[in-house]
């Protein structure tokens, strides 16, 4: 639906009364939504629809400073997904009062004071920044995701625990599998297949393979396979389980797509993942199907045969006389990013502002003069944190984090399986970020995440 709808889009924006029948599309969907809402639970229509919005990245920068980058960029105005979810989710509040009178919509607990918190060192965060035009941009996304956070925790906790599960297996199998679809399209083709307007990023040769790199509808191979180990955490618990075929299928989706990334970082994640994931079924659940654990096995063992090659070739790569040195390029960004922590440690320079401020104040402690390292923010998520809002606003950001996964342990130990794939997704998430910037890269990723910790509350049998 959303990839009809995106390429409906493109082909009215080719045509002259472009803005008049965009308008009338608005109006068709939007009045699609309030129609859809009124026979279904709006909740539930609400939810399945930001997990579907989660796999297309449009955005609309009024005023884009086009060569800038870092977060969503730099410009006098942002729009995105995050906006389109938020007008759904109120539109969808404002139905469910109307049909369940008797749900109380609206709380606030101490998650979303934690998070409350953490946005309120963004707001600071983006005041002090010297360059405003990417800093207010970055600023709109976080208040944003705030507010959609709220609207997502109340959300959940008026759907059925079993329903709302199987509701986000079976929405993330179908964008899992559809992943996969786009990014075989985009090998075979050798080429981008023309969706940027969902996200499409640049296709481009992968060193160490003779597969190009492939982004699916994200903007890098990075937050792709961040986006496939995320769907392989969720969907393993049920997975080892007699679950739905679903499931089953999305799960081995995101596990060929993550292969095809060919993304080192997130290959190790996975495998040390899978293995924890599995300990902890171990422990804590009684329902393993021995039959389920021998068809993931024998399939990881074909994927190694087939691609073998091409994955130690990948590793080899990393060797110093390659020119995909990557290992050395990373310690000299994360060494620069040091360099520059070091002189603001306390509140840093300011949200999104590495691009601006690392040309303007060029240090002559900083190692190296490749330009990549100045235009691309530094590749690790707590330097990057750390440099725009320093000690206070990474600080904020893992007290919401480790919050979180407090939350999912405690639900973990008695035996709530769904728990355990929201608790490894979140792992993910920290493990990539040691490597690579992909979680704020655009704001696809944090969309995403935030949703992560909002079903990290979900009320389970003991809490009720």
């Amino acid at each position: 639906i959303a990839l009809g709808i995106s390429m409906t889009v493109n082909w009215l924006s080719e045509i002259k009364q472009f803005y008049g029948m965009m308008l009338a599309l608005i109006m068709f969907l939007g009045v699609s939504y309030i129609f859809i809402c009124s026979m279904f639970d709006p909740l539930k229509v609400y939810i399945s629809t930001t997990i579907f919005l989660f796999m297309i990245n449009p955005m609309i920068l009024i005023g884009r400073i086009s060569e800038y980058i870092g977060g969503v960029g730099a410009g006098k105005f942002y729009l995105g997904v995050s906006h389109v979810s938020l007008l759904l989710g109120l539109i969808s509040y404002f139905i469910c009062k109307f049909k369940y009178p008797e749900r109380q919509l609206f709380g606030f607990g101490k998650h979303e004071i934690y998070l409350l918190i953490f946005t309120c060192l963004t707001i600071i965060s983006a005041v002090i920044a010297p360059y405003k035009a990417a800093s207010y941009s970055q600023l709109n996304l976080y208040l944003t995701l705030f507010a959609l956070y709220i609207l997502w925790s109340n959300s959940l906790k008026h759907i059925d625990r079993n329903k709302l599960i199987n509701l986000i297996l079976v929405t993330f199998s179908l964008i899992a599998i559809l992943q996969l679809c786009i990014s075989l399209m985009q090998i075979l083709k050798g080429m981008q297949l023309g969706i940027q307007f969902l996200g499409e990023g640049e296709v481009f040769p992968r060193q160490g393979t003779p597969f190009p790199s492939i982004t699916g509808t994200f903007m890098h191979p990075g937050p792709l396979s961040l986006f496939f180990i995320i769907c392989m955490s969720l969907f393993f618990p049920f997975v080892l389980q007699k679950h739905n075929f679903l499931t089953v299928i999305g799960f081995f989706s995101a596990m060929i797509g993550l292969v095809l990334t060919f993304s080192r970082t997130s290959l190790l994640i996975s495998v040390v993942i899978l293995f924890l994931e599995w300990f902890l079924m171990k422990v804590v659940s009684k329902g393993l199907s021995m039959k389920r654990v021998f068809l993931i096995a024998a399939v990881i063992l074909l994927i190694i045969v087939i691609f073998r090659g091409n994955i130690t070739s990948r590793f080899l790569n990393l060797e110093n006389a390659s020119t995909d040195n990557q290992v050395e390029n990373r310690l000299v960004h994360y060494q620069m990013a040091w360099d520059y922590i070091q002189r603001k440690p306390l509140f840093g320079y300011g949200l999104n502002n590495w691009s601006y401020v690392s040309k303007q104040l060029q240090l002559s402690t900083v190692p190296g003069s490749n330009i990549f390292h100045y235009n691309n923010p530094v590749h690790n998520i707590y330097l990057y944190l750390w440099f725009e809002g320093g000690i206070i606003l990474l600080a904020g950001f893992l007290f919401v984090v480790i919050s979180s996964i407090i939350s999912l342990l405690k639900k973990i130990r008695v035996g709530n399986d769904f728990e355990i794939g929201l608790y490894t997704s979140i792992l993910c998430v920290l493990m990539y970020g040691f490597t690579g910037w992909g979680l704020f890269n655009s704001g696809q990723m944090l969309y995403g995440f935030y949703f992560i910790l909002a079903l990290s509350g979900l009320k389970t049998v003991s809490d009720l």
